[in-house]
Parts: C-alpha cells; sequence; structure tokens
C-alpha cells in the first residue's frame, strides 16, 4: 500500500492579520481614513485606496503601547533601528 504526499510548498505563506482596524484622524490632524494591520511579520498603515503609507517589521519593533485620547487612542511604537515619530522607512 503506497501514501500519497502533498507537494512541498514552495511559497512562504502570506502573513496573517492579527489586528486590523480603520482610523478616522490622518497624520497631519485631518479627518480622512486611514487602516491599521498587525500581522505576524509586519504593522501596516494604508490609506482609503490601499496605498501603502508605513510598514514596520515586527523584528524592528522594542516597544509597542496603545495611549488612550479622548475619543479613541493611538499607537505609539518604538523601534530598534530609527527613533521618533515618522521614522518607520
Amino acid at each position: 500500500m503506497s501514501t500519497l504526499l502533498p507537494d512541498p510548498v514552495t511559497e512562504s505563506p502570506a502573513p496573517v492579520a492579527l489586528i486590523s482596524l480603520v482610523a478616522d484622524f490622518e497624520a497631519n490632524g485631518h479627518f480622512g481614513e486611514r487602516h491599521l494591520e498587525v500581522s505576524t511579520d509586519f504593522v501596516t498603515v494604508t490609506d482609503k485606496a490601499g496605498k501603502e503609507l508605513h510598514r514596520v517589521q515586527i523584528a524592528d519593533i522594542t516597544q509597542a503601547r496603545n495611549e488612550p485620547v479622548v475619543g479613541g487612542g493611538r499607537l505609539e511604537i518604538t523601534l530598534k533601528s530609527r527613533k521618533g515619530p515618522g521614522r518607520d522607512r
């Protein structure tokens, strides 16, 4: 009796989304739509049309915390390689 095995996987699987949310403010403080997704590999921010605005590798993050503000909050990320807001590329 022979057993058939599946073909080996040649491509790595797509990152799994762990958190996905929509924000209603743009970086300049104006109302707008942005999408934040946290996967097993990256934190990614896209605009309403799906254009990638920021991408940070999870391995490059030393700290992440939610800072509550009136009406919501914001995610602050500290990176190993860079310091300061907006320096994620």
